[in-house]
């Protein structure tokens, strides 16, 4: 909304500079984008919001700023000399949609010569960003940006029987607008029409074969009130976007229609000469009274956190042209009048005392008391130690698309199967539907860096997965975290000996530490298999009997098929699971009193036994004395045949309350190669 200064000062008397009004108008909530020079004029130009359709007119800025600095308002009340007959005695209007229409008001000029405004026109309406037509339709649109009522001028002489019927347009029906378009109506547009055809779109755009000309001689001023939404609806199905309907769709005082139409007449006669009839034809079933709302003074002190009486209450409604009366006992009954649409209730008017107390005024303070549930969730705590433990692993977060589709995960050996939810509309097929899994988002991570030229490939997500719930159309999310490694073993470490590759253990490594940090101790290892990773170089991750996760290498035809220069290492973690096994309190465990035992054993199993199962089973054998039993090295040879191997293990011994015999210790070892043996056709291996 362009507002020239000089037009502002016509309505108020105005002695601030422009910074000063700038400043006081952005406090009260009326943004001033920018301050334009427009010749010996300025000329603001406002974002007005919404809700405020009374802003878009120099008029109702002036009373805004009337407001904000506690000055008077000049009041402009039109006067139009009446010389011609009754108007009933030549046009006739019926409203058939008052739903639509709740208001429609008409004046008759006759006698009037059409032609270029005078200079002083011209000048308003290009510092409101307005080119000139004529002098007719200049009068028309000065009024709507000087007084915020759209009017409409039609050749009296193109309306066929000189009747004017407000209706719904007819499905398919047709119009040719001012700018020349072929407009094709549906029945839920309303249009003005005469006996024949429509000849304006209500609310947005005039007819072309009703357009004022150089040849009109007399006009048909409409100013209506029409609703809303249908005027919105309206203009956005046909694409149309007019200073008309940008009013409309937000608010125009349907109790300013007359005033406006006099205005509009007064000036026409001055511009264009002609005369009036007698008369405003005036379709008001309806009226729309102002409403009434209810004001607690102690309801302001407390939302506003200040104290302020209930005069002064009065006093800064009033600067707002409400009309307030004092109940007294700290209530006040507040007449709102039509063109203040946006007040609807008790905190509306208590928005309004601040704007004009001056938010600047308003102390800040804390709220009382401290709330039982204050503080990080369980979730967040978790998630942000999560990513400060792998950053300092060397780990560097990334951000994906929730998009994919189904190619992408293919690509990477993932099928979403039914359960994907797709994307009805989707802009591009890359993004037709929502994840299941976090890995094909990162590995096509790692491919474009390898395609870059970056090899030391270290990084991680924690993001949402998304499902249908099996046999229903219910949607799950659930928080993963990822996890990759690739190429040197200690990504972004300075000074790192070289030649190191990242590998299984260096990703085991990373999550082991991560579940720690974490309190969980107990997790398992358990091999898996899977067409995105390696056969041999995969496990689940295991908590309390749940799997939570899967880590391995990628598979090396997957790595070969997207130029994976080095070994890929994956991890995906249900994040949900980690979040519910993490053990935030450390328990206490003292510091050992006796010494432990350190014993070495040496199996050989069958080539398909794992060493954490076999690992398990000592650990069980020799019950509570057995403090750790660690793999430290799995052997094959000729000697010792084909189809097995040797497992050896470092097995760790300690009492709580005294030192282990060495008869005690042998019983143990005994027991363990027993249980081993018979568990898993093993052999001793001496």
């Amino acid at each position: 909304m362009r507002v020239p200064l000089s037009w502002l000062r016509e309505f108020v008397d105005l002695e601030v500079d422009l910074n000063e009004l700038s400043n006081r108008l952005e406090m009260a909530g009326l943004s001033v984008e920018a301050v334009e020079q427009f010749g010996d004029d300025m000329v603001l130009n406002l974002e007005v919001t919404p809700n405020r359709g009374d802003w878009l007119s120099v008029e109702g800025v002036a009373r805004e700023v009337a407001a904000i600095f506690d000055i008077p308002m000049k009041r402009i009340t039109p006067f139009v000399c009446e010389e011609a007959d009754e108007i009933t005695n030549h046009v006739s209007i019926s409203v058939e949609d008052t739903d639509f229409c709740p208001r429609y008001s008409a004046r008759l000029i006759s006698g009037i010569t059409v032609g270029e405004s005078p200079m002083w026109l011209q000048e308003k309406l290009l510092a409101c960003g307005q080119t000139p037509i004529n002098n007719v339709v200049d009068v028309t649109n000065y009024v709507m940006f000087g007084f915020g009522q759209p009017l409409h001028a039609f050749d009296f002489e193109k309306i066929a029987g000189g009747r004017v019927i407000v209706r719904r347009a007819v499905c398919g029906e047709t119009i040719i607008t001012l700018d020349g378009e072929l407009r094709v109506l549906s029945d839920d547009m309303l249009v003005i029409a005469d006996e024949r055809k429509p000849i304006a779109v209500a609310g947005v755009m005039g007819g072309l074969e009703s357009e004022v000309t150089p040849q009109t001689s007399c006009v048909l001023l409409e100013s209506a009130h029409f609703l809303n939404s249908s005027i919105r609806r309206t203009a956005k199905r046909l694409g149309m976007r007019t200073e008309a309907s940008y009013r409309f769709e937000r608010w125009v005082d349907p109790n300013g229609t007359v005033r406006a139409l006099d205005l509009a007449a007064e000036l026409i006669v001055r511009v264009a000469g002609g005369r009036v009839h007698r008369g405003v034809i005036d379709i008001y079933p309806n009226p729309i009274k102002p409403r009434e709302v209810r004001l607690r003074v102690s309801r302001v002190c407390k939302l506003l956190g200040i104290e302020i009486s209930q005069e002064e209450a009065k006093r800064l409604l009033l600067r707002l042209g409400l009309v307030v009366r004092d109940e007294g006992e700290g209530i006040l009954f507040v007449s709102v009048p039509t063109w203040r649409n946006d007040i609807e209730q008790e905190a509306d008017l208590i928005e309004e005392i601040a704007r004009l107390y001056g938010y600047e005024r308003i102390p800040a303070t804390l709220p009382k008391g401290v709330s039982e549930r204050s503080g990080e969730s369980e979730r967040r705590i978790v998630e942000m130690r999560c990513k400060e433990l792998l950053t300092r692993l060397g780990l560097s977060e990334v951000v994906t698309y929730s998009l994919t589709s189904h190619a992408t995960q293919s690509a990477f050996g993932f099928d979403s199967g039914d359960n994907a939810i797709l994307v009805r509309n989707p802009l591009v097929k890359e993004y037709c539907m929502l994840r299941t899994t976090l890995l094909p988002s990162l590995l096509s991570v790692v491919e474009t860096n390898m395609r870059r030229g970056v090899y030391d490939v270290w990084i991680f997500e924690l993001g949402k997965v998304y499902s249908l719930a099996p046999g229903t159309m219910r949607h799950e999310e659930r928080r993963h975290l990822c996890l990759i490694v690739s190429g040197a073993a200690q990504a972004g470490k300075w000074g790192a000996k070289s030649g190191l590759i990242a590998d299984f253990y260096t990703l085991k490594g990373i999550v082991e530490e991560l579940l720690n940090a974490l309190g969980i101790t107990s997790a398992e290892y358990v091999l898996a298999s899977h067409e995105a990773f390696h056969p041999y170089q995969t496990a689940h991750i295991i908590i309390g009997g749940t799997r939570i996760g899967v880590l391995g290498r990628i598979n090396p035809r997957l790595e070969r098929e997207h130029d994976f220069r080095n070994p890929v290492y994956a991890a995906e973690i249900d994040f949900e699971e980690l979040v519910g096994a993490t053990q935030r309190v450390k328990k206490f465990k003292p510091l050992p009193t006796y010494p432990a035992v350190m014993r070495d054993l040496a199996f050989v199993v069958p080539e398909d036994v794992e060493a954490a199962a076999v690992a398990k089973v000592i650990s069980e054998a020799c019950g509570e004395f057995a403090e750790s039993v660690v793999p430290f090295d799995e052997y094959r040879s000729e000697q010792l045949g084909v189809g097995v191997k040797s497992l050896a293990f470092s097995i760790t011994l300690r009492a709580a309350d005294r030192t282990l015999s060495g008869k005690e210790v042998e019983e143990l070892m005994e027991r363990a190669k027993r249980v081993v043996c018979e568990r898993f056709n093993a052999k001793v291996r001496q």
